[in-house]
């Protein structure tokens, strides 16, 4: 679940959710951000295996670099 609010976050750049699925999926969107600015392969495949849309790892890596 949180793969795909992650994934939908990024893509969209805004979601409509619940607060308690909010609350569960901001720090782990923020570990991928901080992994995404780091920009380093070993970094863009950590989070490729948990965004698994080329398009949105691709958007991500590009944005926040």
């Amino acid at each position: 679940m949180l793969r795909n609010l992650a994934t939908s976050l990024f893509r969209h750049e805004r979601i409509e959710t619940t607060t308690a699925k909010a609350k569960e999926l901001r720090p782990y969107a923020e570990r991928l951000i901080t992994l995404a600015r780091r920009g380093d392969l070993h970094a863009r495949r950590l989070v490729a295996r948990k965004i698994q849309d080329r398009e949105v790892l691709g958007k991500l890596f590009d944005e926040i670099s």
